[in-house]
């Protein structure tokens, strides 16, 4: 059934969403203290995961339409 569908892939999201919320706080701090990362590199990492989850997001054909329009 459809709502069942709908409900597993719910829960898998909520869950999804869980787990990210409890890692990015420390993820810094394991990135830093275990593999000796300077803190202004982990600090740059995550706007450019904001950026790259920004563009990932977008669909094909819109890039495809911003791209031709640019002449690229």
């Amino acid at each position: 059934m459809l709502i069942n569908r709908i409900f597993h892939l719910s829960i898998g999201w909520l869950l999804n969403s869980l787990a990210y919320s409890i890692i990015y706080p420390f993820l810094p701090l394991y990135l830093h203290q275990y593999h000796g990362i300077d803190m202004k590199l982990v600090g740059l990492s995550f706007p450019c995961m904001a950026v790259g989850a920004m563009i990932g997001r977008r669909s094909p054909a819109c890039w495809s339409t911003v791209s031709a329009a640019a002449g690229c």
